[in-house]
């Protein structure tokens, strides 16, 4: 008995009721992975579907980022600190010692309290 080719719409809901997740969309389908990923690069609107739920989970990812910003939670003030602020003199700590190694170390070890302090007093000197 062969197997039914499933359409277009039904790769985009499984792709859709998965976030893009290839593995798990083919599972649903009843493909092996890789026939899904060759139909996929085949198809140019399957690669927007995959595009835009992958776009859909950064945007949740970046809504919940902003939710445990509004809470002061300590782990979300350094990662927008290390990443957005590296303009202003915030960085990941360095492989090497020296004066960077020294701020680094001192950022892990600031309460949320001593950070936001240094970051009111910062905005006041940048005015």
């Amino acid at each position: 008995m062969a197997h039914r080719e499933t359409s277009r719409d039904e790769v985009i809901a499984a792709l859709h009721a998965n976030r893009g997740l290839i593995a798990l969309a083919a599972r649903d389908l009843g493909v092996s992975r890789q026939a899904l990923y060759a139909r996929i690069k085949r198809d140019p609107e399957l690669l927007a579907c995959i595009e835009h739920e992958r776009e859909a989970i950064v945007d949740l990812a970046e809504q919940k980022l902003f939710e445990a910003l509004d809470k002061g939670e300590r782990w979300a003030v350094m990662l927008v600190l290390t990443r957005l602020g590296r303009h202003r003199g915030w960085a990941d700590a360095p492989a090497s010692g020296g004066p960077e190694g020294r701020v680094a170390k001192a950022l892990e070890q600031a309460s949320l309290d001593d950070l936001m302090l240094s970051l009111t007093t910062l905005n006041g000197q940048r005015r």
